[in-house]
């Protein structure tokens, strides 16, 4: 996907989009009457009693513009309930969700149908027949309310809750798992950090402001190499030199994944190895200028996104479970929820193998996957950063309950069995470290017995 075609997705999940396409299409729809009222036989047009439609479409707006105005009300209620219980980075799922979006935009798209329908009515734009035609949509618009009203209702009844909050999270915490796993590296080329430094020569590129990494098209970075070796080689054949051949000679080393936060002067975003020395003043701008390209095909901003970012969804969960298990909350219910609803998304990460190379780096997905991009080397995630992402926080808020440390052992030794050598060696470090904090929090010696048998069970002393 490019970044265009990222941004487009992004654009059109906001809800004014949707909200303001319904409102159109409720105008729209109001105003077909009349252009069509001709289809309608004039037999017909007794059937309709003396101001049936305007009293319709007046009772219509009055209920819609109430309903609009109270689901507005429960939605800003809702967001503030899933940063408080649950937390912040929760918010942007349910402003996207969209469930409520269409229930939304429905019923504004439904108001402003109403208004535009009684204002035609009143100016004479429609005859009988279009009286008729505006009736029969009117009916199925009253249809779509009832259908979208009755959804609602069940709907109100989860939304903003911390259970479907976390549902919500796990969902696209396991949609963008998948994701990654179908294209670990965005149609470039894999590059094992440990197995192929890169080169002393190399030249790196910094981020212009600090912020976090949204997105990165793997694809306009291959597009700028193209052209530009093909700038160069037009460059030197004026100067009657050799003539350069039309693929890119040089390669980019993606330095850094969608949530990572960089900064001028820190992790550079790429690094370029192979350009051709600058031969004249004309190809050290053009150098210069391509460089400064390249960070166009990384998107900066101030935080993290759930698209394209496989880690922030267990951040998330594990900020939910952290502020679960916090002194004023002490909920430890949902912090074994979240634990259970975790190990699903583990199982999904479960599915990177070990590479075949034992040089190469452990978490590196495995499998057939197109390079389509080969001139651009992308890294994979560290299983090892997705382990710290949602453990360590977990298990230092709960080291001091009995029931939290024992569920969190039980879901390690689970990803001891389902995964390969790297997460079985990441599972039981884990355990090991939870089980330190258990001991070191726990007054009670028969909580510590009970915490450590469990660990026993997986890994007796000695082993």
């Amino acid at each position: 996907m490019t970044r265009w075609l990222w941004s487009l997705k992004r654009f059109m999940r906001g809800m004014w989009f949707r909200t303001t396409l319904f409102s159109l299409l409720g105008i729209v729809t109001a105003l077909f009457a009349a252009w069509f009222q001709h289809w309608i036989p004039k037999e017909w047009t007794g059937v309709l009693g003396e101001g049936a439609v305007d009293s319709i479409l007046q009772i219509m707006a009055a209920s819609m513009l109430a309903v609009t105005t109270f689901s507005l009300n429960i939605l800003v209620s809702a967001y503030a309930s899933a940063s408080s219980a649950a937390t912040p980075r929760a918010t942007e799922l349910l402003i996207n969700d969209t469930a409520a979006n269409n229930a939304l935009s429905t019923f504004l798209g439904a108001f402003l149908f109403s208004i535009v329908g009684i204002i035609t009515l009143h100016t004479g734009l429609y005859r009988e027949e279009g009286r008729v035609l505006l009736f029969l949509v009117t009916i199925g618009m009253i249809v779509l309310i009832v259908a979208t009203l009755l959804h609602w209702i069940n709907y109100l009844s989860t939304l903003g809750r911390m259970g479907h909050t976390i549902a919500r999270l796990e969902e696209i915490a396991c949609e963008e798992v998948r994701s990654y796993l179908r294209d670990p590296y965005r149609g470039g080329a894999p590059w094992q950090r440990q197995a192929e430094p890169i080169p002393t020569s190399a030249i790196a590129l910094h981020a212009p402001k600090a912020g976090h990494v949204q997105w990165i098209d793997v694809a306009m970075l291959q597009e700028l190499l193209r052209d530009h070796a093909k700038l160069s080689s037009a460059q030197d054949a004026q100067a009657e030199q050799a003539e350069r051949p039309e693929a890119p000679a040089a390669q980019i080393y993606v330095m850094v994944l969608p949530g990572q936060f960089v900064a001028p002067g820190s992790t550079p975003l790429c690094s370029v190895v192979g350009l051709p020395v600058p031969q004249n003043e004309q190809a050290e701008q053009a150098t210069q200028d391509f460089l400064a390209r390249l960070r166009d095909a990384f998107t900066i901003a101030p935080s993290r996104t759930f698209d394209s970012d496989p880690r922030f969804g267990l951040v998330a969960m594990a900020e939910v479970a952290s502020k679960a298990l916090s002194a004023a909350v002490n909920d430890s219910g949902t912090a074994i929820d979240v634990i259970n609803r975790s190990l699903r998304i583990f199982e999904l990460w479960a599915q990177i193998e070990p590479p075949a190379q034992p040089a190469a780096e452990p978490s590196s997905p495995t499998g057939e996957y197109e390079v389509r991009h080969p001139n651009v080397k992308v890294p994979a995630v560290a299983l090892e950063d997705v382990f710290d992402d949602f453990f360590p926080p977990v298990g230092r808020d709960g080291a001091a309950q009995r029931e939290v440390g024992i569920r969190l052992q039980k879901m390690l030794i689970g990803l001891y069995a389902l995964g390969g050598p790297e997460m079985q060696a990441l599972a039981r470090s884990h355990a090991q470290q939870a089980l330190q904090r258990n001991q070191a929090a726990m007054d009670f010696p028969p909580d510590r017995e009970a915490v450590e048998a469990v660990h026993r069970q997986a890994w007796p002393a000695g082993q």
